[in-house]
């Protein structure tokens, strides 16, 4: 469907990408809340809970890799591969988002500040950069970056900022 682009991207894909993420996060909070609420603490009950982070960081990430791959922007070289290894990959962003936004719905100690707020997102970025390295590392992976989305290399496929025409 043709649409503004802003570097790439249709300008549609910025305003969704605010409730699909809410609710990715608002359901990972429901099962979190139920494991914490159903299970006493201990041990078994610290498993079950990384075990659900894990299992829902991939099954969020495969499925937005499945359903993304319909827009003619993205394109992969080795569907699988994008859909199993790719989707590791993006997992883990919500390996560290997931308990992060249960950590920020929930009632703080004290009112948090803007300072506050600052820190503890740079921190869960930073978090995910060095799992995202980790892995790459361990899995013996080269950084090698490389766009393979036509959107990017082709100035035909992007409209010039607010000119009132479509891709």
């Amino acid at each position: 469907m043709p649409s503004w682009d802003l570097n790439g991207v249709p300008i549609p894909m910025y305003l969704a990408t605010h409730f699909y993420f809410c609710f990715y996060h608002v359901l990972s909070n429901l099962a979190l809340r139920k494991a914490y609420s159903t299970f006493s603490p201990g041990a078994m009950r610290r498993l079950f809970v990384i075990s659900l982070v894990l299992i829902m960081s991939y099954a969020t990430a495969f499925m937005e890799s499945l359903t993304i791959s319909g827009f003619p922007c993205y394109g992969f070289k080795d569907r699988d591969l994008a859909y199993t290894l790719g989707s590791a990959f993006y997992g883990i962003y919500f390996i560290v988002s997931f308990p992060m936004f249960l950590r920020l719905d929930e009632s703080p100690p004290k009112k948090w500040d803007l300072f506050t707020v600052a820190v503890e997102a740079l921190a869960s970025g930073m978090a995910v950069l060095m799992l995202l390295d980790i892995v790459r590392v361990c899995m013996g992976i080269d950084l090698n970056i490389r766009l393979n989305r036509p959107c990017k290399l082709n100035a035909a496929f992007t409209c010039k900022p607010f000119n009132f025409k479509t891709c």
